[in-house]
């Protein structure tokens, strides 16, 4: 419900964790009210903010 705000308000990258199947949805490049890149991590993966790639998060540890 909120995703199509934060896209028409131009926010860059959100991410969405779903704690039941230990996911985590990176939602980036936003259009008028969606984001044109969506990708699902897992725990393991590492992912890197979209506005400083230098920093990144294992989900191995945020999604425990």
């Amino acid at each position: 419900m909120k995703l199509p705000l934060y896209a028409r308000a131009g926010i860059v990258e959100i991410w969405i964790a779903g704690l039941k199947g230990r996911v985590l949805h990176a939602h980036r490049r936003p259009t008028n009210s969606e984001y044109a890149e969506i990708t699902t991590h897992h725990p393991g993966d590492h992912l890197a903010l979209a506005a400083a790639p230098d920093i990144a998060v294992r989900l191995d540890l945020a999604l425990a």
